[in-house]
């Protein structure tokens, strides 16, 4: 940036407007090749959702076997209709966009002598914040515009369910507003530029039928149709709310199942506690009874050994007499 400043002459804050302009133009190319790769793979999202979502429903009731049959059935059907991630595809673009962002941050936080002398309007620096927020709201009405209007793709936007809520509007636009309000100017003028070129050019040219045609981009309403089709946000909260209801009830299952097994663990230690005092009654009763009989037959001996001897002094006494 530096030496692109230096060698056109520009001002600070026209150099940070046309890097947003020329980052967002260059993207354009990669922005229309993941496109196409997403378009042609959406005709499979229904039903990978549709594998994806019985998968997940079969983990939550802890069903092992069907959840390994839905993930193999689901990496059989991306093998053979040849479905592949476009995460790799946004890497160069966020590259490229974080780069930026960190340099420009880089130079406001040093800070850069030529940036703090530079100046537009009021804006007294490019690295002060807005005196007055207006760079602020006017970057969060833009950044929610291109959401609504889905600036990347010329056609439905995905967020559009959820952006056709006046309150989620107002309350993205306050809370983009909030968050710009701490950044310094000059990243206020880098994102203005990008998302002024993103709204005014890149939009307006792939809504041009005759543009996408030469691009090799669908129709826009082959691209509505086929958007159309896919899941809104509400429809993935509801199976969301689906799985974590299962989750819920299996959940409450598991803890009556284990409630109902502590219960039998107790009741069968009350049992065998119960059996226990009982064979510890029996055995105490059978040694009374033992004794008892020991006792008595005692007994009996010593009545056997006095009679023996009342006989032979009884007989002693006749033969005295």
């Amino acid at each position: 940036l530096d030496t692109v400043q230096v060698s056109t002459g520009l001002p600070w804050w026209g150099v940070l407007l046309g890097a947003g302009l020329v980052l967002r133009t260059t993207l354009l190319p990669i922005n229309i090749f993941q496109q196409k790769k997403i378009i042609r793979d959406m005709p499979h999202t229904l039903a990978m959702v549709k594998i994806r979502e019985a998968m997940q429903q079969a983990k939550a009731r802890e069903d092992s076997i069907l959840a390994l049959t839905k993930t193999n059935e689901l990496a059989y059907y991306k093998r053979k209709h040849k479905v592949r991630s476009v995460m790799w595809l946004m890497i160069p673009g966020a590259a490229a966009m974080a780069l930026n962002f960190w340099s420009i941050r880089g130079l406001t936080n040093l800070p850069y002598q030529p940036l703090v002398d530079s100046s537009l309007l009021y804006l007294p620096s490019m690295v002060a914040t807005d005196p007055y927020y207006i760079l602020p709201a006017v970057n969060a009405v833009l950044v929610v515009y291109a959401m609504k209007k889905g600036v990347d793709t010329g056609g439905t936007s995905p967020l559009k369910e959820m952006f056709d809520k006046p309150m989620v509007v107002a309350s993205a636009v306050v809370l983009c507003a909030v968050c710009f309000s701490n950044f310094p100017s000059a990243l206020l003028m880098y994102w203005s530029g990008s998302n002024a070129v993103g709204l005014a050019v890149i939009h307006p040219l792939l809504r041009n039928e005759r543009f996408r045609a030469e691009v090799g981009l669908l129709s826009r309403a082959e691209t509505n149709v086929i958007l159309d089709q896919q899941p809104t946000p509400s429809t993935l909260m509801k199976q969301q709310e689906e799985l974590f209801d299962i989750r819920r009830e299996q959940g409450h299952k598991k803890d009556q199942e284990a409630r109902q097994l502590k219960l039998e663990e107790m009741r069968k230690v009350s049992e065998m506690r119960k059996d226990m005092d009982e064979e510890e009654i029996k055995s105490v009763t059978e040694e009374w009874a033992a004794e008892k009989r020991k006792m008595e037959a005692e007994k009996e001996e010593m009545d056997r050994r006095l009679a023996k001897m009342e006989a032979e002094m009884a007989e002693m006494k006749l033969k005295q007499g």
